[in-house]
């Protein structure tokens, strides 16, 4: 490999470049292109935001223009009604059988009551039929998780998810009715 030999030459056009590397070197800089990564950063940003706030005006748009304030007033007296009765406790006392599971099986019951009917006063609509499905589900297996390392090993967590499951169709039928009677009363008691 050959080296050019290192020369100090004083330009005699007056220009700014001491040697033939520096100028080269300049030349390098003023042609390399300039990347800018300031931005890209303020692009990607911008979308963030736009897309955040398309998310939002959605979520608003569509949640949260649902309800009128009848509706809103239908959903808070159906969950302080169907929450605060004594039905869930009677119920889960019928589902467990009074044995050494009976802890973790009221544990589950409670939960699924309280869980599809907090979801039925939330979310039913007014002009939804009922069917013989809920539409609502409740994680049982999720609410049932703490006791998977509970001995003996899979009975209490067993016990827990069978209450859970099976108290969920007869209270999501018992909110979905409770809604129902509410907002019919409602509707009659509005008419002239």
């Amino acid at each position: 490999m050959l080296r050019r030999p290192i020369t100090i030459k004083q330009s005699s056009s007056g220009g700014s470049y001491s040697s033939r590397w520096e100028k080269e070197a300049s030349d390098y800089w003023k042609q390399m292109q300039v990347d800018k990564p300031r931005i890209r950063k303020r692009v990607y940003v911008a979308i963030a935001v736009v897309a955040l706030l398309a998310i939002g005006g959605m979520y608003a748009f569509v949640f949260q223009g649902q309800d009128t304030p009848a509706e809103g007033s239908f959903r808070t007296k159906c969950t302080a009604q169907a929450v605060q009765s004594k039905w869930h406790q009677e119920m889960c006392n019928k589902v467990c059988p009074n044995n050494e599971f009976n802890e973790a099986c009221m544990n589950g019951c409670f939960f699924g009551s309280l869980d599809v009917t907090k979801q039925v006063c939330a979310n039913r609509t007014t002009d939804t039929p009922f069917s013989q499905l809920c539409p609502f589900q409740v994680d049982c297996a999720g609410a049932c998780v703490e006791y998977a390392s509970v001995r003996p090993i899979p009975a209490k967590r067993n016990a827990c998810e069978g209450g859970c499951n099976a108290v969920v169709p007869s209270a999501c039928k018992r909110a979905v009715d409770m809604f129902d009677h509410i907002v019919k009363d409602n509707s009659y008691s509005r008419s002239p």
